[in-house]
């Protein structure tokens, strides 16, 4: 797709600044402390320490001032993820205060562990502006739990605290895939947040990073199509529509996703950002990031720089992954016509029922969505088995290729 054999190669690179080169763009901060570090989770993230989160939130409102637009540019998204970005408490209040003097933005999501959902912490996140929670919630039944290596929790009582409180979109993480798991046990998940006031269920599947420290192993491919057709009758049943390969979404209520955004800027260690010519990522390691801009460094570790058609290609993979693609939008991004880039390939699609056409472009057909969802997979675990595990054994590597 990118008309090149080569790979994709992120190159060492320190102090790169974002280039605001995009009309639109979504601002990404990651909060990387967790209380208990949850094994199947390849994110990078930090046991959580009072010294260090006060160092972190210094370092992350000099960030924000060093590498943000100098009028008030409006963003088309705020969202914080983790870790367990509420473990902030009230220094939350003031990062967004300290993007809020650089960005308007109509919406403002977080992250939530299911520990974090108390009635101290609501008024605070309430406080700081979040209109938007997700909570990774993986399973109601302890005993999957058990299996991600996740502490028993009351999840329903969780959700419902989250529907009381007034937000405009409560989303419920879901794993599909764990052992043990059945497509009963999984409709029931996925109805029993539903039935707690879930607006938006994001289902993802059980993938054996080798970043993480998985003590069980996925499901076979087998049956996680059987679970993802699961899903998707399920969410049919109760009137949620399909926004993306793996989210299900409540008709007529606010949409919850981070970083599927034709661009982005990310603050906050291991976040990356995406703009018209580059890929950067910051650096894997809070020690390293505050040192970096404790010296006015921007903390970006590696920097992929597209070619013309790689990024035309990379644009297309996430609109994929959203079930859309819309020519009208990537002419107004990059004054290009798809169809001359990408006339073949989609014909071909087309002719092979994956993608049907629409008044504006094309929607990814059921089989295309499931062909999608075996792709995702392989790219998600590429991308962060390398990228992760390069980035957590040495904070800045020379480099990191991607076939």
């Amino acid at each position: 797709m990118t008309r090149s054999i080569r790979p994709f190669e992120l190159k060492r690179a320190r102090n790169v600044r974002y280039p605001f080169d995009m009309p639109e763009f979504g601002v990404y901060v990651h909060v990387p402390f967790c209380k208990v570090l949850c094994p199947f989770c390849p994110y990078y993230k930090e046991k959580y320490d009072a010294r260090l989160r006060k160092d972190f939130v210094e370092a992350l409102l000099s960030e924000i001032e060093m590498n943000s637009p100098n009028t008030v540019t409006r963003a088309e998204s705020l969202y914080f993820g983790g870790g367990s970005p509420a473990l902030l408490g009230k220094d939350l209040i003031t990062v967004v205060e300290a993007l809020k003097r650089h960005y308007q933005v109509p919406a403002a999501g977080l992250e939530l562990h299911p520990d974090d959902v108390r009635p101290e912490t609501l008024p605070i996140i309430r406080a700081a502006g979040f209109n938007m929670v997700s909570i990774g919630i993986q399973s109601f039944s302890d005993e999957l739990l058990g299996r991600l290596g996740r502490h028993e929790v009351d999840g329903q009582r969780k959700v419902h605290m989250l529907q009381d409180n007034g937000f405009e979109a409560v989303d419920v993480d879901l794993i599909f895939g764990i052992p043990g798991q059945t497509e009963s046990s999984l409709r029931r998940d996925f109805e029993t947040a539903v039935d707690c006031g879930a607006t938006q269920v994001s289902a993802y599947p059980f993938i054996d990073f080798s970043c993480a420290e998985n003590q069980h192993k996925p499901l076979s491919r087998f049956h996680k199509k059987r679970m993802l057709d699961c899903l998707c009758n399920a969410a049919a049943r109760v009137g949620f529509e399909r926004l993306s390969v793996w989210t299900f979404r409540k008709r007529g209520t606010r949409q919850y996703s981070s970083v599927t955004r034709d661009a982005f800027i990310g603050y906050g260690p291991s976040a990356v950002s995406l703009s018209r010519t580059t890929f950067t990522a910051n650096v894997f390691s809070v020690d390293e990031y505050v040192k970096s801009v404790r010296d006015a460094l921007a903390p970006t570790a590696l920097r992929l720089d597209f070619t013309r058609t790689a990024r035309y290609s990379y644009w297309l993979f996430w609109n994929a992954y959203n079930l859309r693609i819309s020519s009208d939008r990537f002419r107004d991004l990059f004054g290009e016509e798809l169809s001359r880039y990408y006339g073949f390939e989609l014909w071909l699609a087309d002719r092979l029922g994956l993608l049907e056409k629409t008044s504006d472009g094309y929607a990814l057909s059921s089989l295309g969505a499931y062909c999608f969802h075996l792709l995702e997979q392989h790219y998600t675990h590429q991308y962060i088995d390398k990228v992760w595990s390069a980035c957590l054994q040495d904070p800045w590597p020379e480099a990191v290729t991607l076939f």
